[in-house]
């Protein structure tokens, strides 16, 4: 390389990469060897995943509490029409429960008692009738 610049004439040293005059590239620029600070931290940092949620997000217990409350109340008025209703919201609710609760216990819960209250609905009409219709037979 010249010890002058091209563009100006200005005396320059082989070092040196502009000049102190004019400002004209005397030599291109080769990459530096070490990374830049900044790629060095984005190439360490751990592989991040995106998280997604599902279609529905869990709140609470509400279907596990439906499903029990429909099913206590449901074997407490077992001899009543209402009892055959609210087994079948129990068994609903407790089925959907099962799914969606945070904690599946009260909606497993409440779909056992809404069977047992379906059950014993079925059991309690088939003698109640059973017995009504021997009743209305035998007698005179």
């Amino acid at each position: 390389m010249s010890p002058y610049c091209t563009n100006c004439g200005n005396e320059v040293e082989d070092s040196w990469n502009i000049c102190p005059n004019c400002g004209k590239t005397l030599k291109e620029r080769q990459a530096p060897l070490v990374q830049p600070q900044q790629q060095i931290r984005q190439q360490s940092q751990p592989y991040q995943t995106t998280t997604y949620q599902r279609s529905f997000t869990r709140v609470g217990n509400s279907y596990g509490t439906t499903a029990l409350i429909c099913g206590l109340l449901g074997i407490f008025f077992g001899i009543f029409y209402i009892a055959i209703f609210l087994g079948i919201i129990a068994m609903i609710m407790g089925g959907i429960g099962v799914g969606r609760d945070e904690n599946p216990s009260l909606a497993t819960i409440g779909l056992v008692l809404g069977i047992i209250d379906f059950v014993l609905f079925i059991i309690f009409f088939f003698f109640l009738f059973s017995w009504w219709n021997w009743m209305w037979n035998w007698w005179p």
